[in-house]
């Protein structure tokens, strides 16, 4: 699963090379992820599945306002 692994390896750079989080972040993976997450919120068939999305993405917001990190969101065509 592809979140899973850009998760893990958010996690991986934290810990073992923060100085480079800030660039995945903010060029790559908060790129895309809220949309991703909003829309397996809205997709989801049971509330498990919908409160993990709305939790990663309230925990990914914090973590972006946290490190006060400018993300330019691409415009998504669906």
């Amino acid at each position: 699963d592809h979140i899973g692994l850009m998760l893990a390896l958010m996690a991986w750079l934290a810990q073992n090379q923060p100085a480079d989080l800030g660039e995945f972040l903010s060029l790559h993976f908060l790129t895309w992820v809220g949309h991703f997450l909003d829309e397996l919120a809205d997709a989801a068939e049971h509330p498990f599945y919908e409160g993990l999305a709305r939790l990663t993405r309230a925990s990914l917001d914090g973590v972006q306002e946290a490190l006060g990190l400018e993300v330019v969101t691409p415009r998504f065509y669906r």
